[in-house]
């Protein structure tokens, strides 16, 4: 029988590489923002989902969007 591909492993992946590519304290704002734009795309793709916390994921991608544009004009803080 051959191997299928489910399609929560792209997700899976998705959480994987975020989570391995969180910046460090050194990394300038426009890195600690391109994270934040991932962090948010992904709150995004969980928010479009059935799972009972998908309103708390568009909340969460909201504020993870807001907080990459105020790190680009120099108004957030890491």
């Amino acid at each position: 029988m051959a191997a299928t591909t489910t399609p929560a492993l792209p997700l899976l992946a998705e959480i994987q590489q975020l989570a391995t590519t969180r910046p460090g304290p050194l990394d300038p704002p426009v890195v600690v923002a391109a994270w934040y734009e991932a962090k948010a795309a992904l709150l995004d793709r969980l928010a479009d989902s059935t799972d009972p916390e998908a309103a708390g994921y568009a909340e969460q991608a909201i504020r993870a969007h807001q907080h990459a544009i105020d790190l680009r004009q120099g108004k957030g803080s890491r």
